[in-house]
């Protein structure tokens, strides 16, 4: 029996981070009785939905939501993959003591056992020269995975514009891509470009946070309903 199946690769905003409380913590999932998270609302529309997004992560990181794709994969199963592409500046490294993290600059206000991971990488590594090769790298590796596995898959900047570096196109289809990022679409759209961040400043005063993000720094339930139907309408275009 075949079944239609929603994956999602996402960072904080696809696992739902602030959505029952505040705060979050690096490395979380969705909880488990979470139905209002925009990707669970997707999931409605197909017979399971597996959401493998990650608080923190990166897009060199999504390799370990890849795994976790491949432990259930079923090739009698018809697969969409939706890939929440996250902010460029993140990366995916080995520290000696924690293993492999997604790092990201800032990260220690909120977990202070990353400082030291994150002081000396990012006084290390120039960006967003380092950003734009991991993007093209971790698109490349998930496209030929869905390529030899027969799943449609769909990408979708949430916070930063796609890059185009014109010798490095021929590892990706671009055509599988939104690249106009959808969170500053939706939420931010007076805010200031940045490769890293949102521009919080001028965002907190907007009739737009009071709506679909209060009293968080994540989307709130209404938030959440909305980049639900935004994410359908660009599936139906860019697999439509």
């Amino acid at each position: 029996m075949t079944k239609n199946v929603l994956v999602a690769f996402g960072d904080s905003y696809g696992a739902g981070a602030e959505l029952f409380e505040s705060g979050w913590k690096i490395g979380a999932t969705q909880k488990e009785n979470d139905v209002k998270n925009f990707i669970q609302l997707l999931g409605t529309n197909y017979d399971e939905c597996h959401n493998f997004s990650l608080v923190g992560a990166s897009n060199p990181g999504l390799i370990f939501q890849l795994k976790q794709l491949q432990k259930i994969y079923n090739e009698n199963y018809t697969y969409i993959l939706v890939v929440m592409l996250t902010q460029h500046n993140r990366d995916f490294i080995y520290s000696r003591e924690k293993g492999w993290i997604d790092l990201y600059p800032g990260m220690s206000k909120t977990e202070e056992s990353y400082k030291s991971e994150e002081e000396n990488w990012y006084n290390l590594v120039n960006y967003p020269e380092t950003a734009h090769l991991n993007w093209y790298k971790s698109i490349n590796l998930v496209q030929n995975y869905c390529k030899d596995k027969g799943i449609k898959d769909v990408y979708i900047e949430q916070f930063n514009p796609s890059p185009y570096i014109e010798d490095l196109e021929f590892l990706i289809d671009r055509t599988k891509i939104y690249t106009t990022p959808v969170i500053k679409e939706l939420f931010f759209k007076d805010g200031k470009e940045s490769v890293g961040t949102l521009d919080w400043k001028s965002f907190l005063t907007t009739n737009s946070y009071k709506e679909f993000y209060s009293p968080n720094f994540h989307p709130n339930e209404l938030g959440h309903k909305k980049i639900s139907n935004k994410i359908k309408e660009i599936i139906y275009t860019l697999n439509g």
